[in-house]
């Protein structure tokens, strides 16, 4: 963004685990926890960080507090450099 004379946008690059909408409670919280057991082990964390991310998880609550600031990055972003779509 700085090459192209802009403000920088303090997005953040995220891989996630999603499921189907109404997936119920019981199965989101116990792939919730598997994943965070599995990133919690230094072998996957080693293996991430070779491509310079960082293992980590969160809950499904979280995730959408998150993706609600990101969107919201987004959306300022936007509106700052005056793009419309249509």
């Amino acid at each position: 963004m700085l090459e192209a004379g802009q403000k920088p946008i303090g997005v953040q690059p995220f891989a996630a685990i999603y499921g189907p909408a109404k997936m119920p409670r019981e199965i989101v919280e116990r792939l919730a926890r598997d994943v965070a057991a599995v990133m919690a082990r230094q072998d996957v964390k080693d293996g991430v960080a070779r491509y310079a991310f960082e293992a980590q998880s969160s809950t499904p609550e979280q995730l959408l507090e998150f993706h609600k600031a990101q969107l919201e990055i987004w959306r300022r972003s936007a509106r700052e450099l005056n793009l419309v779509s249509d």
